[in-house]
């Protein structure tokens, strides 16, 4: 699997780079619009200001989240040449899962905005974002898209912006730190496999699980059973690992689990199954 996966993704940037060099006479191909928002007018007197990176899609079109599955291009964000920002931490809205010649891929289509936390140098200070942004956009071809986009925010009284809903929309769509105190909970076990099993206190619908362990990792869902009451859920997973002379229990890895009206995420540790 991992190694027809290497060549499904060298596959499609060869793809793209053709496809890239023969457009190149006509300029970049108009497959998105990106642009830095803001959910205020001005820094204020906080330290923190919220802004996003709006990316629109034309029809058709896809863009990939942090971990995009059995192929693709998860974005990358430098910051380096802005000025007055310390930190910026980008959040990353639910992704919807996509079929491409047969393997599955996280993403977005149509239009996605990456929320970003920024923590300003100097408080009450002007920032200037300067976002270098290197990103995947797939249809037929993918197409690998390395872009600056900037932004001035003064010093001054905040005031919401325009986008300051749009923000708002798809900061309430990141999935949530799940919380020890809910009435929910992920755990993970291995013995010969690696499974996850999750309980919920409503219904669910279609559970979908995303694990995400060492840089190079792979984690393929095999199978998905939802309980006999409705809330609870077992995924059974084919682990692809970079550092195979470990054992899976001990491990800590990040579960993402996606529902209808659910999307949390939680820090497992794959305990062994006796």
């Amino acid at each position: 699997m991992k190694q027809f996966r290497q060549f499904f993704s060298f596959l499609a940037i060869l793809i793209a780079a053709i496809s890239v060099g023969n457009l190149a006479k006509a300029g970049p191909p108009a497959v998105s619009d990106i642009r830095l928002i803001s959910e205020k007018t001005a820094v204020g007197e906080s330290r923190e200001v919220i802004l996003g990176v709006h990316i629109k899609l034309e029809t058709g079109w896809k863009t990939y989240w942090r971990t995009p599955g059995d192929s693709g291009i998860p974005p990358q964000f430098d910051w380096s040449k802005s000025r007055n920002i310390e930190n910026a931490q980008i959040e990353w809205p639910k992704p919807y899962a996509f079929d491409t010649f047969g393997l599955q891929t996280w993403g977005y289509k149509d239009e996605v905005v990456f929320p970003v936390r920024v923590t300003l140098k100097s408080t009450g200070q002007p920032i200037e974002a300067n976002l270098q942004i290197f990103f995947g956009v797939c249809e037929q071809v993918c197409i690998p898209i390395n872009q600056t986009i900037q932004m001035q925010l003064p010093s001054g009284h905040p005031e919401m912006t325009p986008d300051a809903a749009l923000l708002k929309q798809y900061r309430t769509a990141v999935p949530r730190p799940l919380q020890s105190t809910e009435n929910m909970t992920i755990s993970a076990s291995s013995n010969a496999s690696l499974n996850v099993a999750f309980i919920s206190p409503m219904p669910l619908d279609s559970p979908a699980l995303i694990l995400e362990g060492e840089e190079g990792d792979v984690f393929t869902v095999s199978s998905a059973r939802i309980g006999p009451s409705g809330q609870s859920a077992t995924f059974e997973i084919a682990a692809d690992l970079v550092n195979r002379a470990l054992p899976l229990s001990g491990r800590s890895v990040t579960a993402t689990l996606l529902d209808k009206s659910i999307a949390v995420e939680s820090q497992v540790t794959i305990q062994h199954d006796k």
